[in-house]
């Protein structure tokens, strides 16, 4: 209940421009090389391979509030994968653009909930529980952060073949 109340706050905060984000100079190389490791166990329980390729990146914003988009994005990429599935990270420079891409090789988003992928309370399986298939939160949360740090989230998918996720951040001194 806390962490649907904390998720929701959250929501609430950038809807009203209010989402009280540091302005911090940010390794994210190191971010992503910490946060792919600290998700190593869960990975090694579902059976996924976990990896990352990360060029040296830096950029500004909250440290804190990354690690959430990061943290979520890997944590689905491996819950909705398939056993002996692979999770890869990316991060790089393209255009004066940090990206981080998040690809996995699960199920893909079936077409008809690719509009609604972003949408708050939105889960693609309706079947599953809320102990296990979360509030449909955490991708509005992460579209939130990531616009709020003037950055872009989107997504390519094939069914049966993997979705990928791709965060763009605009890169300051």
């Amino acid at each position: 209940m806390k962490a649907l109340a904390e998720a929701l706050l959250t929501l609430a905060r950038a809807d009203e421009g209010k989402l009280d984000l540091k302005a911090d100079s940010i390794a994210l190389d190191r971010l992503v090389e910490e946060g792919v490791a600290s998700m190593q166990p869960l990975a090694g329980e579902r059976q996924v391979t976990l990896f990352a390729e990360v060029q040296p990146v830096a950029v500004v914003g909250d440290a804190g509030r990354l690690t959430q988009v990061l943290t979520n994005l890997l944590a689905n990429a491996i819950q909705y994968n398939v056993p002996q599935g692979r999770v890869s990270v990316r991060l790089g420079c393209e255009n004066g653009e940090a990206v981080l891409a998040v690809a996995d090789t699960g199920h893909g988003i079936p077409e008809a909930d690719r509009p609604h992928i972003f949408e708050r309370f939105y889960r693609v399986d309706k079947a599953r529980s809320r102990d296990t298939g979360g509030y449909g939160l955490g991708l509005a949360i992460c579209r939130s952060i990531v616009e709020s740090h003037g950055g872009t989230i989107s997504f390519v998918t094939q069914e049966d073949r993997g979705t990928t996720f791709v965060v763009r951040l605009p890169r300051r001194a």
